[in-house]
């Protein structure tokens, strides 16, 4: 969707080519060349720029905050190729999490959304964006999400001023407080998060936090699960300062933190889409949910869900509903896992797979260009 009058796309990072031009079509006109800002793996958007000069209709980018359950939303997309398409649905819930994403929260929506659908905007009743389409990365579309427009404004002006996105780093890791433990340290029965581990040199450390403190508000907000730090801290801007407040000894102190980037801020993200277009198939995240339904004999692996007869691993003799279980003798839990071992390899050189078809195992050699 355009967010700028001067040619600002945002869309989805795994849905770009791996190389070559990019092309937006917009409908009406004939398909124009685009060029990549910058992308965030953590929420995959991606941000374009159209090249030339342009002056498009652009959809505002809405106030999610004031959305609550029961709220209509639309959901416009464009599916199997038909062109421009909309669902519609209610807000099933805010401040959603997903598996791998911890620093994102999403708008859920029991409005249809289908792969076709990703990138496309989740609108409200007048017509503001509200959230921006995704499909988890298990492809389960039984339930529609969509990222947050406020967290995806923070990201598209971090890609606009450099091209990638940075997150704040306390260098802590703290779990959850049961009522009872809260209550033996002198805190309230239903707030605070205990901290597990703070890293060597790390703002947190430098600060004076240490292991069993147990945190309560962050900036005057409180903290009452692990995700409502773990956000608040992301958002946090490097250099800035902060106050911590802590329950220590039965007391409350406050920690005065300088904010440090995370040390895997602003990292390039692999290719979009890179090892899916690389070896011609689509692939799933193997489930507890697809284990079950389909009586799997794996506890982990990708699926193959669709197929370039053409390509590698159709040449191979993959079929959809194989499961690739490793790669190059290494265990594959998820997409990252693949994609390292593919950026890794030198041109030229074949990846060896081993594949679960059925109750059997096999393995098999990929040619790659």
């Amino acid at each position: 969707m355009i967010v700028d009058a001067s040619g600002l796309v945002l869309t989805v990072n795994r849905d770009l080519p791996v190389s070559g031009q990019i092309w937006v079509r917009i409908k009406g006109n004939k398909p124009l060349p685009a060029r990549l800002i910058g992308s965030d793996q953590e929420t995959d958007l991606a941000l374009l720029k159209l090249k030339g000069k342009h002056n498009f209709f652009r959809l505002s980018l809405g106030n999610c905050e004031t959305l609550k359950p029961g709220d209509w939303v639309l959901a416009c997309g464009n599916p199997s190729g038909l062109g421009f398409s909309m669902t519609a649905g209610i807000v099933s819930a805010k401040g959603r999490s997903l598996p791998g994403k911890q620093f994102a929260e999403y708008i859920q929506t029991d409005a249809k959304i289908s792969r076709q659908f990703r990138g496309g905007p989740l609108l409200n009743l007048k017509g503001e964006v509200v959230g921006i389409n995704i499909v988890p990365e298990d492809g389960n579309t039984d339930a529609g999400f969509a990222v947050s427009s406020k967290l995806a404004v923070d990201v598209i002006n971090q890609l606009k001023s450099s091209g990638k996105v940075v997150r704040g780093w306390l260098g802590l890791s703290v779990e959850a407080l049961t009522p009872e433990r809260s209550k033996r340290l002198g805190g309230a029965e239903k707030m605070g998060v205990l901290v597990k581990q703070v890293a060597p040199d790390s703002p947190a450390q430098r600060a004076g936090l240490s292991k069993g403190d147990v945190i309560l508000r962050y900036q005057g907000c409180p903290i009452n699960k692990p995700k409502d730090l773990i956000q608040r801290v992301a958002a946090s801007k490097k250099g800035s300062q902060v106050t911590v407040t802590c329950l220590r000894d039965k007391k409350e102190v406050d920690f005065i933190i300088r904010i440090s980037a995370r040390p895997d801020s602003g990292r390039a993200a692999p290719p979009p889409g890179y090892a899916e277009n690389l070896l011609g198939v689509k692939l799933v995240g193997v489930t507890r949910e697809l284990k079950d339904k389909f009586s799997l004999p794996v506890e982990y692996g990708l699926m193959v869900v669709e197929l370039d007869a053409g390509g590698p691993a159709g040449r191979a003799g993959l079929l959809r509903g194989d499961i690739i279980c490793e790669a190059s003798r290494l265990k594959i839990t998820g997409l990252p896992d693949l994609q390292k071992i593919l950026k890794g390899l030198k041109p030229g050189r074949g990846l060896m797979l081993k594949v679960n078809r059925g109750d059997k195992f096999f393995d098999t050699a990929l040619d790659l260009p």
